[in-house]
């Protein structure tokens, strides 16, 4: 059951890092992009 429970934990974690670096890549085309505009 714990080893179930950490596999557990440890895909969440993965899936948080991932959505925050994709969060931070939306940022920055976004960001680029309204540079690119002015």
């Amino acid at each position: 059951m714990a080893a179930a429970d950490n596999r557990d934990f440890n895909l969440r974690l993965v899936s948080s890092t991932h959505n925050t670096i994709y969060k931070k890549i939306i940022l920055c085309r976004r960001f680029y992009y309204f540079e690119k505009l002015k």
